[in-house]
């Protein structure tokens, strides 16, 4: 594979009346490979994106399936689950592979990340309250006071 300024310069040299050894030598690359990209076209050849395997693909749509039934479940759990000999009742619909889970947690939990809902925790300055960042709005106060946080709906919503 060689870069698209080296595949334009094939093309313009072509283009200046060049024949493909004389292309070649002034690239420095093969003769055979100045006849393919001319054979191509402007564009190159085209390649799939490549697409890799995890571990964690057998294992998704039973991730997907729970984490619709129970949004609360934690990596932890799901991990284990996926992990232990398949069960019955918690894989009614038999979206499980037969072999259990061998992969870590952590590539569980990145996964989750990608699939879960995000709700952010927001902390107060003072720590003295803590709010979901969906229901949170923060009201201005003044420079006396110590910082508060208000779930007032009508005020300017903090944006996170």
């Amino acid at each position: 594979m060689i870069a698209s300024k080296t595949v334009m310069e094939i093309h313009y040299l072509d283009s200046q009346g060049l024949n493909k050894t004389q292309i070649a030598r002034r690239l420095g690359i093969d003769r055979k490979t100045v006849r393919k990209y001319l054979k191509l076209g402007t564009s190159g050849p085209h390649r799939k994106p490549r697409r890799y395997r995890s571990i964690l693909d057998p294992y998704k749509p039973y991730l997907q399936y729970r984490l619709e039934r129970f949004p609360q479940l934690s990596a932890v759990e799901l991990c284990f689950e996926i992990s232990t000999e398949r069960s019955e009742t918690l894989d009614p619909e038999r979206l499980l592979p037969h072999q259990p889970y061998k992969g870590s947690e952590k590539t569980v939990r990145r996964y989750l990340a990608t699939i879960r809902p995000r709700s952010h925790k927001v902390t107060c300055p003072s720590n003295a309250c803590e709010f979901d960042s969906d229901q949170l709005t923060v009201l201005p106060v003044d420079e006396a006071k110590s910082p508060e946080c208000y779930n007032k709906v009508d005020q300017e919503t903090l944006e996170v």
